[in-house]
């Protein structure tokens, strides 16, 4: 093989080398919401940690993260929207008092969000941009 082939052969295996390592790099796309679902209050925590909780649960090439956050007792929930933050999810819903009325007790709110199967590969997410904990099985073992 003469120096020239050498050299062509080398650098077109570099180049394939090279693309093969941004494809790899290349994140994720961002999955599609199949559903979203206001469920409604739980009763009063029974945790004095009131942050907010986020659970995966996996069935059929889709991802279901069940969320909670804890508010003011007699609301309801609208606007269940999650927002991506380059390769992080925000899972958020607000809570809203329908006729003006906020009763003085704290109660944990729960919404659903499903997606599609790149979402079950998130190691993290947060609800309402908070950090919340996370419960069960996650991608890197939690």
């Amino acid at each position: 093989m003469s120096k020239v082939n050498a050299c062509f052969l080398i650098a077109a295996l570099s180049l394939v080398a090279i693309s093969s390592a941004a494809a790899q790099e290349k994140p994720p796309r961002e999955s599609l919401l199949k559903s979203t679902e206001f469920l409604g209050c739980s009763g009063e925590p029974d945790r004095t940690d009131l942050k907010p909780t986020a659970r995966r649960l996996t069935k059929n090439d889709t991802v279901t993260f069940l969320v909670s956050a804890v508010d003011s007792c007699g609301l309801s929930g609208r606007n269940l929207k999650p927002v991506w933050k380059k390769d992080q999810l925000d899972l958020t819903f607000e809570t809203f008092s329908p006729d003006g009325s906020v009763v003085m007790c704290y109660c944990e709110y729960w919404a659903k969000f499903t997606f599609d199967e790149p979402a079950m590969y998130l190691s993290k997410v947060t609800v309402n941009g908070q950090e919340p904990v996370l419960v069960g099985e996650w991608p890197d073992g939690r």
